[in-house]
């Protein structure tokens, strides 16, 4: 088998993933921070869609489920 390709934004992504150390601090206040924005980050693409935003945010997180299996 040949080696796996990776564009140019893959590879800059994993370098920004691998750049940053996480821990139960960072994770909380994480949570605190998407619990209080998350009506707002889904808006407008459920308003796009003519959809609830709840709807659209569990339809991101089976989107990401599906890619995360697929590995």
């Amino acid at each position: 088998m040949g080696i796996p390709v990776m564009t140019c934004s893959d590879h800059f992504n994993q370098l920004m993933k691998n750049s940053t150390e996480w821990n139960e601090e960072m994770d909380q206040k994480f949570v605190k921070s998407y619990q209080s924005r998350r009506a707002e980050i889904w808006k407008g693409i459920a308003k796009d869609l003519g959809i609830p935003w709840r709807a659209v945010e569990d339809r991101a997180y089976d989107l990401g489920k599906k890619k995360l299996a697929r590995k």
